[in-house]
């Protein structure tokens, strides 16, 4: 994936094609009701941006095109760019407040970043919500990047 270029939702789901999350008959998500909550206010040409999202109630599956021109890479680090671990933890709250939106995230609990993710990259979302809580994996392809829960109180009854 060069910088700016938008990855279409065959090549995301090619990344994963060891593990693959089918998608539905539009090609995109197999939640045409997710779909329509969740907008990125990301510029989708050089920013991240969605391109495979789909679960219930109780867990969804979302893939991220992170693509190299993302302007957190060229500070951090000059010449071995990393993407920084409290963008994961932003994106994944915004992604829960979209599929949970009676949800708030109140504190984070075992935060755990076990492997740097370099660009460009596509990472995939896990949130699986049990009782007020929000577990959240992030994987590459084979790799667990990070893991951790947000505890949630209710915002809506």
């Amino acid at each position: 994936m060069n910088a700016g270029q938008r990855l279409s939702a065959a090549e995301a789901e090619g990344c994963f094609a060891d593990q693959r999350v089918p998608f539905g008959a539009n090609g995109v998500c197999c939640s045409e009701a997710a779909a329509r909550r969740f907008r990125s206010p990301l510029p989708l040409a050089t920013g991240p941006h969605w391109v495979h999202l789909e679960g219930d109630e109780g867990q969804w599956h979302a893939l991220l095109a992170v693509p190299e021109a993302l302007d957190c890479f060229r500070g951090h680090f000059p010449g071995q760019p990393i993407l920084p671990g409290v963008l994961q933890l932003a994106w994944a709250e915004q992604l829960a407040t979209v599929l949970w939106p009676q949800l708030a995230v109140a504190k984070l609990l075992r935060v755990k970043f076990r492997e740097p993710v370099a660009p460009p990259a596509v990472l995939r979302f896990v949130l699986t919500r049990h009782e007020g809580k929000i577990a959240v994996q992030v994987e590459r392809p084979g790799i667990r990047v990070a893991d951790w829960t947000f505890h949630c109180t209710l915002t809506q009854p």
